[in-house]
């Protein structure tokens, strides 16, 4: 990739809190900033060791309760070893790289010993810094950081509901990306 294509990670993960969640799909795609076209690079489920009915239950089941994903799916899945490789040369080959939460996915990555190199801003913090008064109105409370729903209704304003899969999410982080570029609100030379 040239240094004009920026990667948007997503992934999808049985818990929000580092400890103890585990990765079970991996997505990244590329948008070329010259062609403004959108291209599926990393598309995976992951079953991670230790993998059981525990992160499939109330506590660290997120991911199987908000989406279609299924533990089944999870168990069919190649491990995260046998996908190291393609996963690390798809990162290293990445001019750019973001997240719509890179403070979720950049460290969960790096903790399993991935690089990620050319770090840029993370889309929710972009997308949100202009929302804040519309995000106050909308939850009647000081909340400053937009979900990524909240951020493609304001901004693009076309029925989507986020699926919460890795595919699904990370292709509409990346029109979110090219609209918040379009608009002026992030850069690669931030």
């Amino acid at each position: 990739m040239t240094e004009n294509t920026i990667a948007v990670l997503d992934i999808e993960a049985t818990n929000f809190r580092k400890k103890g969640g585990l990765i079970v799909e991996i997505w990244i795609a590329a948008l070329d900033l010259k062609t403004w076209v959108i291209k599926n690079i990393i598309d995976t489920l992951i079953q991670e060791p230790g993998f059981d009915e525990t992160h499939y239950t109330w506590e660290f089941g997120r991911v199987f309760k908000n989406s279609d994903l299924e533990p089944e799916m999870i168990y069919q899945a190649p491990t995260l070893e046998h996908k190291r490789e393609e996963i690390q040369e798809c990162l290293d080959n990445s001019y750019w790289v973001t997240a719509f939460n890179t403070a979720f996915d950049f460290p969960l990555m790096e903790d399993r010993g991935f690089t990620i190199h050319n770090k840029l801003p993370c889309l929710m913090h972009k997308a949100s810094k202009p929302m804040k008064i519309w995000l106050k109105e909308k939850a009647k409370k000081k909340r400053a950081i937009a979900s990524f729903q909240q951020a493609w209704n304001y901004y693009l304003n076309t029925p989507y509901v986020e699926k919460h899969r890795g595919a699904d999410d990370a292709y509409h982080e990346t029109i979110l990306l090219r609209k918040l570029i379009e608009l002026g609100l992030y850069s690669i030379d931030q």
